[in-house]
C-alpha cells in the first residue's frame, strides 16, 4: 500500500484535497466603559456616572497635548490697533497679516478682523488671478469647468 504522502509525489497538487479543521472563533470580550464615579444615594441605592463628575477627571484621562497650549492675550490698546490699521492701509503688500501678527504678538485672525485688506488690494488680487487663468491651457480650463459642474451637483 502506498501512503498518501508517496502518492502526492505523482498526483498533481490541484487534485489533492486536504481537510482542515475549522478554527474556533476568538471569544469576544465585553467592552466596558470606564466608570468615573459612584455615589451612595439617600435611599440606599448606588448612582454610577459614566460622565466625568469634575473637569479634572476628564482632563486626567486625556493624552498630553501635541503643541503647548497658548494662553489668550488681550493686551493690545486702542493706540496699537490704530497702528495696525495705519500700517495695513499704508502698504498692504509689505504689512501682511502674518507680519503684523508677529510684530504685535496677536493672531492673524485678529489682524484680519481689525484691519481688513483695502478694496483696491482685493481688486488687484482678483485681476492678477484672472490674468493667470487666461494663460491656462484648454485641458486645465476644461478640468476647472468640470470641477465647478461637479460642485453644483453636491
Amino acid at each position: 500500500m502506498f501512503s498518501l504522502q508517496r502518492l502526492s509525489n505523482f498526483i498533481p497538487r490541484s487534485i489533492i484535497i486536504r481537510s482542515y479543521s475549522a478554527r474556533k472563533p476568538k471569544r469576544q470580550t465585553k467592552l466596558s466603559a470606564p466608570i468615573f464615579s459612584t455615589q451612595k444615594l439617600d435611599d440606599g441605592s448606588t448612582f454610577t456616572s459614566r460622565q466625568p463628575t469634575s473637569v479634572t477627571a476628564a482632563v486626567e484621562s486625556l493624552p498630553p497635548p501635541i503643541r503647548p497650549i497658548k494662553e489668550k492675550k488681550y493686551h493690545l490698546t486702542e493706540v496699537e490697533v490704530a497702528e495696525i490699521r495705519r500700517l495695513r492701509a499704508e502698504d498692504p503688500n509689505y504689512w501682511t497679516r502674518k507680519k503684523l501678527a508677529d510684530k504685535f504678538e496677536c493672531s492673524q485672525y485678529f489682524v484680519g478682523f481689525v484691519a481688513p485688506l483695502p478694496h483696491e488690494a482685493i481688486q488687484k488680487m482678483i485681476n492678477e488671478q484672472k490674468q493667470k487663468e487666461e494663460r491656462y491651457g484648454e485641458r486645465k480650463k476644461l478640468a476647472i469647468k468640470l470641477k465647478q459642474k461637479r460642485r453644483k451637483l453636491w
